[in-house]
């Protein structure tokens, strides 16, 4: 390997995408790695839209400041999240970009129309849970009641 060369992103970016469950470590809506056609056919989505969850790789400690790409280091981000943690003025750690996202995502002004919806697909968004009885188990895996009411 040259000095100056970087190591490849491409299985530490795939076994991250497999430990995440496919979904970014910013913004938790589902990603994309090889059939951007497939994914938005089963999402209801154009190709357009799909361009933004593709799966990249997300140093938590950038390259520039020594960061590796051993595990630990490298999460699945969509290429969204990690396009605009690096496109920022003031740098956040990953930690406060996942706020600043999440955030944003509650007010679903983080990525465009039609891609929010994704978030209850497998995870349950906050506002279906608002409507859960207090005394009841929700699972927010399923977004579901399940079982009979706590006592």
């Amino acid at each position: 390997m040259r000095p100056n060369s970087r190591k490849s992103l491409i299985k530490p970016r795939s076994q991250a995408f497999q430990a995440q469950g496919g979904r970014c470590y910013y913004c938790h809506l589902p990603m994309w790695q090889a059939n951007p056609e497939q994914f938005a056919a089963r999402h209801g989505l154009t190709l357009g839209q799909v361009q933004a969850l593709r799966c990249t790789g997300e140093h938590l400690v950038a390259h520039k400041d020594g960061g590796g790409v051993g595990h630990g280091n490298i999460v699945a981000a969509c290429w969204r999240c990690n396009h605009g943690r690096h496109a920022r003025k003031a740098e956040l750690s990953p930690e406060q970009f996942k706020n600043h996202v999440g955030k944003r995502m509650k007010r679903q002004g983080w990525h465009s129309e039609g891609l929010h919806r994704l978030k209850g697909e497998g995870m349950c968004p906050d506002r279906a849970r608002r409507g859960a009885p207090s005394d009841t188990n929700f699972d927010t895996n399923r977004c579901v009641l399940v079982g009979a009411r706590v006592r």
